[in-house]
């Protein structure tokens, strides 16, 4: 590849066009994956909060 801040030569284009869809299909299901492994996260983080603030709701009465 080419060094930082200097533009692929004609030769590298010719190389990378091709491999191009596969590499964004591949971006895409890393970003699928990545984006629900997040929101898996917050879902459990916020039935947790929601638990603690019943269990201190209850406990007040």
């Amino acid at each position: 590849m080419t060094r930082l801040g200097t533009a692929p030569s004609r030769k590298q284009w010719v190389i990378l066009i091709p491999m191009l869809p596969d590499l964004i299909s591949q971006l895409r299901q890393v970003e699928t994956k990545l984006y629900g492994e997040i929101e898996k996260q917050i879902a459990t983080d916020r039935e947790k909060e929601e638990e603690v603030i019943y269990a201190s709701h209850t406990w007040v009465k």
